[in-house]
């Protein structure tokens, strides 16, 4: 399990066989496990790599990941974010916060990559309900995995292309439990949107992490289908690998692979051999192109969840 106050083993054995036109890369949950590794591996890219935006949700943690950047790299540019996800106030302030930040004209976005994502850890204590703006509540795991990758991606996608700038690359990491959401939300009915928050009882950790993973796969392919994807911009979803995290250790214990070996994140943000732009968002596990879940293949289906997601605020 990664801790964020010891440096992260990076990998030798990266290979750049595929040089990047990529620039600018900002990773979500970017202080532990998968997100730190990731921008690690980004700052032993090379020259390539000129900029890292770095976020997590405590100074201290965000602190310790740019010394251990700048042991590896002492001039790629450095930003930092420090929100909490799971405030819906801090995830606007954060999407705002991208968006000034990369609307100078000497530095631009070239990847986003939605990284950061919980699980909660007991069954017997249920759901955590958190507030977006309005006031609204919603499912601490939805507000997390859903809601907050979902506003930056637009707000990514729509400021930097009306500003001719593009994104070049969105990643959003969903996992293999999207195909095992909640039992509520599995029929071939489609989704339960009156019990989308579990108003109706139904809610188990694994079965709102599931769910999570399953509705960010439908909003990004929603995204394409809706026009809100550019054609200049891939757009992928993945599962990292099972991978001895926190987040891992939550939800089911130590059987993964080891952190500084999960670098799959890292290659599809990176690699230009996974370009795709102009298409339908592909599901990678493995760094294999892989068959979404049944409800994930259904457009209308996708469409409805993003606009769905577009009006809560």
């Amino acid at each position: 399990m990664a801790q964020s106050s010891r440096a992260v083993a990076v990998s030798d054995q990266v290979q750049h066989s595929s040089a990047s036109t990529m620039r600018s890369f900002l990773v979500t949950g970017a202080t532990d496990g998968i997100g730190l590794l990731t921008v690690l591996l980004l700052a032993r890219s090379g020259p390539t790599v000129q900029h890292i935006g770095i976020h997590g949700r405590s100074p201290e943690r965000i602190a310790n990941t740019v010394a251990q950047i700048r042991e590896v790299n002492k001039t790629v540019d450095i930003k930092t974010f420090c929100y909490d996800l799971s405030d819906g106030l801090q995830v606007v302030r954060f999407a705002e916060d991208m968006v000034q930040t990369y609307n100078a004209p000497e530095l631009s976005l070239d990847c986003l990559v939605n990284n950061a994502g919980i699980i909660e850890a007991d069954d017997a204590a249920g759901p955590t309900y958190v507030s977006l703006p309005s006031g609204k509540k919603v499912e601490r795991t939805f507000m997390v995995n859903v809601w907050a990758p979902f506003k930056l991606s637009v707000a990514a996608l729509q400021h930097f292309s009306s500003q001719n700038s593009p994104l070049k690359r969105l990643l959003v990491t969903s996992s293999t439990m999207h195909y095992s959401p909640a039992k509520c939300h599995a029929s071939v009915n489609g989704l339960d949107y009156d019990n989308l928050q579990f108003e109706k009882g139904g809610w188990n950790k694994l079965g709102s992490y599931g769910l999570s993973k399953l509705l960010e796969v439908m909003f990004t392919r929603g995204l394409f289908l809706e026009g809100i994807i550019p054609p200049t911009t891939t757009a992928l979803t993945l599962h990292p690998g099972v991978v001895n995290t926190k987040l891992l250790f939550q939800g089911w214990g130590p059987f993964g692979i080891p952190l500084k070996d999960a670098t799959d994140t890292y290659w599809l943000c990176y690699d230009q051999r996974y370009d795709n732009p102009g298409e339908m968002p592909l599901y990678y596990s493995g760094l294999r192109q892989t068959k979404v879940a049944a409800q994930a293949e259904d457009g209308d289906a996708c469409r409805k969840l993003t606009r769905y997601l577009a009006s809560m605020n």
